[in-house]
């Protein structure tokens, strides 16, 4: 199996458990923690190092949800 493929079969082997597991999520809180927990598990597929930009992405989206949910405006992107 060639890099590709493999890559391939990660990301859809990941999308077929996170997609059980948000069928399971008994409430929105356990959903939420399931999409976290994705969230994190794709920017570690992806990312080359602690530094790459995935993960300031990542925190971006979720800066923006903390600021539309009244958060203070700290650190931003």
């Amino acid at each position: 199996m060639n890099r590709a493929a493999r890559a391939e079969r990660r990301r859809q082997n990941l999308a077929d458990h996170y997609n059980s597991r948000q069928a399971a999520a008994g409430s929105e809180r356990e959903l939420a923690g399931v999409m976290w927990d994705y969230a994190r598990g794709i920017a570690t597929g992806r990312a080359e190092s602690a530094d790459d930009p995935v993960w300031r992405e990542l925190a971006a989206l979720l800066h923006t949800w903390c600021q539309r949910q009244g958060g203070h405006s700290g650190h931003g992107g």
